[in-house]
Parts: C-alpha cells; sequence; structure tokens
C-alpha cells in the first residue's frame, strides 16, 4: 500500500514538472512588467551589495531572472529547471544572449541537484494566492542546502497573504443568475441549477482580477512569514484566522459583522 502512493505522489509531481512546459505560463510572467521590474530591481541592489555573487535560480523557467542576475554583475549564476523543455529553452536563451560563461542552466529537481554556496537565491515562486502552486517548499530546501549561513540573500525575503470581502455582481449574473432567466433556458425553469452554480463559486477558487470598486473592506493578514527562517514543516501547519471584516450598510441590505 505504501509503495502505491509514493507512485501516485510521483505521478503527481511529474503531471507538476510537466505542467510548467506550456510556454504560455512563462509568457504570462514576461507580461508582468511591475513584478519583473521588482525582481529586477531586488537583484540589481543584492548584487552591488555582494561583490562577485554566485546566485541561484530555483525554478528558471525561461531564464529571465538568471539574465536579469548576470546583467545585474552576478559572477556565476546557476539556473535550476526541473521540466526538460523549459531547461532547453533556458538553455538556448542564455547562449542567444552570449551569457554561457556565466549562466548555468541546470535540469533537475532542486532537492536533487549538487552546487556549490550561493550567496544570493531568487525565485519567482508565488502562485496565485501566493501558496497555490506548492513550490515554496522546494525554495526552502533549496535555502537550506544552498544558501551560505548568516549572509546569504533571499530574494523574496518575505510575504504576506490578505484576504478581504467583494462584491462582484456582474460575475454573479453570468454564473449564476444566468439560472434564474428563463430567456437564456428556452422558456424552462432552471431556478435549481442556480443553487448548485452559488455552491460551485463558494467551493472553487476562481483567479479574476478584481477591481479596486470591488472591495468591501480593506484587506486583513491571514499569513505572513520570514522566507530565511520559515521551515517546510511550517508550511503544513497553516490554519485560517478568524477574521471579522465590516461590511458597508449597502451590502446585503444592511451593515454589520461578517466572518
Amino acid at each position: 500500500r505504501g509503495s502505491g502512493s509514493e507512485a501516485r505522489a510521483g505521478e503527481r509531481d511529474e503531471d507538476y514538472i510537466e505542467s510548467y512546459g506550456n510556454l504560455a505560463v512563462h509568457q504570462l510572467m514576461l507580461q508582468d512588467r511591475a513584478r519583473c521590474a521588482w525582481y529586477q530591481a531586488e537583484l540589481e541592489r543584492a548584487c552591488s551589495v555582494v561583490r562577485d555573487a554566485v546566485v541561484l535560480d530555483v525554478g528558471c523557467g525561461s531564464g529571465l531572472l538568471a539574465l536579469f542576475a548576470a546583467r545585474a554583475g552576478a559572477r556565476q549564476v546557476y539556473a535550476v529547471e526541473s521540466n526538460r523543455r523549459m531547461a532547453a529553452l533556458a538553455q538556448a536563451v542564455v547562449a542567444d544572449n552570449g551569457l554561457q560563461s556565466r549562466i548555468c542552466v541546470v535540469h533537475g529537481r532542486v532537492e536533487d541537484v549538487d552546487l556549490p554556496k550561493v550567496d544570493i537565491l531568487v525565485s519567482e515562486w508565488m502562485g496565485f494566492y501566493l501558496l497555490h502552486e506548492s513550490m515554496l517548499d522546494a525554495v526552502l530546501v533549496a535555502r537550506d542546502r544552498f544558501l551560505k549561513p548568516g549572509s546569504g540573500v533571499m530574494i523574496p525575503s518575505s510575504c504576506r497573504l490578505l484576504a478581504a470581502p467583494v462584491c462582484m455582481p456582474t460575475l454573479r449574473a453570468e454564473r449564476v443568475d444566468f439560472w434564474t432567466r428563463q430567456d437564456d433556458t428556452y422558456g424552462f425553469n432552471f431556478s435549481s441549477a442556480a443553487v448548485l452554480a452559488g455552491e460551485d463559486m463558494s467551493a472553487t477558487p476562481l483567479i479574476q482580477d478584481v477591481p479596486q470598486e470591488a472591495l468591501l473592506s480593506a484587506g486583513q493578514e491571514v499569513w505572513q512569514a520570514d522566507l530565511l527562517r520559515l521551515s517546510v514543516r511550517e508550511l503544513d501547519e497553516i490554519s485560517k484566522p478568524d477574521l471579522q471584516f465590516t461590511l458597508p450598510s449597502s451590502c446585503h441590505g444592511g451593515g454589520g459583522v461578517s466572518r
């Protein structure tokens, strides 16, 4: 029974790794100019402080952060990527930019590769809801294995997850109220489906841009971490706090506290 569980876990790991072979995922990152500009500025700052820095990029993808590090003055960059297709692409991009002597692309899981100690560890590990991609545990393993203790720099070095209630009637109209409009259901009463649609909206995470005016309250902290001190074990112990929000009187016909 144990070997079967391990096999299923291995299959999930392989599926997870293979999902990063989709180039559209990496295009989305490059198109997020605010995020990329932040990483570029942080690498420039870190490399200006740490002379002749050795940098490790965990989950390098197309290689952008490794390129940023090299351009910022890093002496050596190790770009680790577990997806074979993306590792090959990163290697080609490094060669296309004439940086083979300073950027070493390593195909493999960061838990399995052998590398020297590094001065700076950088990774774009954040997913939707911050932790959705489940990559942070690999970054923490890389920190413990390769980052110089005491002097090593992590980019990013801390993180926060916030939550806030929202009101998006247009989205509800598309997903739920559709079932109550008989013009859309060929004259038949499908209102019972609206109940299921509401349950689905509540049960399934939605990846959705939220306009500022849709926020009903300021965000409250769900979780925060110092990434230089966070342990992998602590990731398994994250619990949902008891959050309370005071909603405006225009929401749901009256004001008050909502949990």
